[in-house]
């Protein structure tokens, strides 16, 4: 099941009344944790994770296009690329350094 999350507030006058509005959008959880993954990925080694959340969240994504979170999921893949870079160097030259 989706998680909904709420999206905007807006408040409307209407006579005497004050109402708010509330929309919703939702998101599939790879989606979201591909973008906390995403995030803490500066660390270099949840970076792979944060790669391979991001592409299963875009590929449920694409089955079901109603949903959002496609920006969580490039964030988390762009991260995951980027900071996955550094790691084979790091465990060379901690290899070599013994």
């Amino acid at each position: 099941m989706p998680k909904t999350r709420t999206k905007t507030k807006r408040t409307v006058r209407v006579g005497d009344a004050i109402v708010v509005e509330t929309t919703t959008m939702k998101m599939k959880m790879p989606a979201i944790a591909a973008g906390y993954v995403g995030l803490i990925s500066v660390l270099c080694f949840p970076a792979p994770f944060a790669l391979l959340l991001g592409i299963l969240a875009l590929r449920q994504l694409k089955k079901k296009p109603k949903l959002h979170g496609k920006g969580r999921a490039i964030f988390a893949i762009v991260m995951g690329v980027l900071f996955s870079i550094p790691i084979p160097f790091i465990v060379i030259a901690l290899l070599s350094a013994k």
